[in-house]
């Protein structure tokens, strides 16, 4: 698990996060924060349909993505990962799903989970 995933605050334009998608080729979602509040996560595929670069990249965002808690076993974490529609990460939330404790995902080949590093 990313226990301190990247993180861009709420009020991130498509802009801005289309030039860090740029920089970070392997980096596939973009969680949004306020503190360690979280708003929403924004895939790179979401973007797609957003045209202005001014325009708030929340209003392209999973506002309730796929998650895991924080306690919850690497066992269910894979199971929800093979069960999901995108099928490569899961946002750790905390009990009320309102505080980003980390991010659970695989990598490209699905074989190992990501790690920090």
């Amino acid at each position: 698990m990313y226990l301190a995933p990247k993180t861009m605050s709420g009020a991130t334009t498509v802009g801005e996060l289309r030039d860090e998608f740029a920089r970070r080729p392997g980096m596939r979602t973009a969680l949004l924060t306020d503190g360690d509040q979280f708003l929403a996560a924004v895939e790179r595929g979401d973007l797609e349909k957003a045209g202005d670069a001014h325009a708030p990249a929340a209003e392209f965002a999973q506002r309730r993505p796929e998650s895991i808690g924080p306690d919850d076993p690497a066992s269910e974490a894979l199971a929800r990962l093979d069960a999901s529609d995108d099928g490569h990460r899961l946002v750790v939330l905390d009990e009320g799903g309102s505080v980003l404790a980390g991010l659970v995902c695989l990598n490209s080949a699905r074989t190992h989970f990501c790690l920090d590093r």
